[in-house]
């Protein structure tokens, strides 16, 4: 290789490692994707059976329709992880619309509880669930501020 091109190529590798320190490569998440992750980090948390990072995401402002607020949601996590045991968690597309610092997501989740000695992929219980979100963005990113949740299946009677 002749000398030229040989550091042409070196210039280059050095810039690429200096882009790629100094962020000119990076791309920014964009606040949908922060307000899914942090839905997403709800229930990674849930189906590990760690509420406190399943609580993380919880602003300590948060008050939903049911009067719960961030206490009383880590006492219906730790309620129901004490029954339930392990669960696995189901998550449809979300669904997320941003209004400047606060936004709403919309998604349908099935929760999936196994028994302890089971055969694995065998549930005993299931909820399929539809969940509305609200979050507010602060300095450490979208946390969740309230949320609703109904029947996914409404079945009609005969």
């Amino acid at each position: 290789m002749n000398k030229r091109l040989t550091m042409l190529l070196a210039l280059t590798i050095v810039l690429l490692i200096v882009g790629w320190f100094l962020g000119w490569f990076s791309q920014d998440i964009s606040d949908e994707d922060q307000v899914r992750a942090a839905i997403h980090a709800v229930a990674d948390g849930a189906e590990a059976g760690r509420i406190d990072d399943a609580i993380k995401p919880f602003s300590h402002a948060y008050q939903d329709h049911e009067g719960l607020d961030r206490p009383a949601i880590y006492g219906l996590l730790w309620s129901q992880f004490s029954k339930r045991g392990a669960i696995t968690v189901w998550l449809s597309a979300i669904d997320v619309k941003v209004y400047q610092d606060h936004a709403q997501a919309r998604f349908d989740t099935a929760l999936i509880e196994g028994q302890e000695g089971a055969v694995i992929g065998w549930p005993v219980n299931a909820d399929v669930l539809t969940f509305e979100v609200d979050l507010s963005k602060g300095e450490d990113g979208w946390l969740i501020t309230g949320h609703s949740r109904r029947p996914a299946l409404q079945l009609q009677g005969r």
